[in-house]
């Protein structure tokens, strides 16, 4: 699993880089505030289960980038709201097509019953790394 996740991750990770010129990482946390509008650390964290200080890093380069907007919460100064600026969301939907149809490809290696089988067993090796009973 680790060798093909890494095959993986080098392969997204030419593309994005190429057509949007962002880190996978980066490209991750433009296409989660670009699919679910405003959101916080907090929720990529647990959108993505990524360390909430990758998170930050990354998006303070973003942010650098005019790609998104940080803001504060006026309730709560802790608290920051994330939103793609424009320029962020323009790089949102001229990426997201590249990335959509890198993983159709992916999934058309798969016939259907490979698919059914390979999400149950996904879904049970997620339920077995989150047994405490496990680790």
């Amino acid at each position: 699993m680790a060798r093909v996740q890494a095959k993986l991750n080098a392969q997204a990770n030419r593309l994005v880089k190429d057509c949007a010129g962002l880190t996978l990482t980066q490209w991750r946390l433009i296409a989660l505030i670009g699919a679910t509008g405003r959101s916080t650390a907090a929720q990529l964290s647990r959108y993505a289960a990524m360390d909430k200080g990758l998170i930050s890093r990354n998006l303070k380069a973003l942010g650098e980038e005019n790609l998104v907007r940080i803001i504060r919460d006026t309730e709560d100064n802790r608290l920051q709201h994330l939103e793609l600026t424009a320029e962020g969301r323009a790089l949102f939907d001229s990426t997201l097509p590249r990335m959509q149809a890198r993983q159709n490809a992916l999934r058309d290696r798969l016939d259907e019953e490979e698919v059914r089988a390979f999400l149950a067993t996904l879904d049970k090796l997620e339920q077995a790394a989150e047994d405490p009973g496990l680790g």
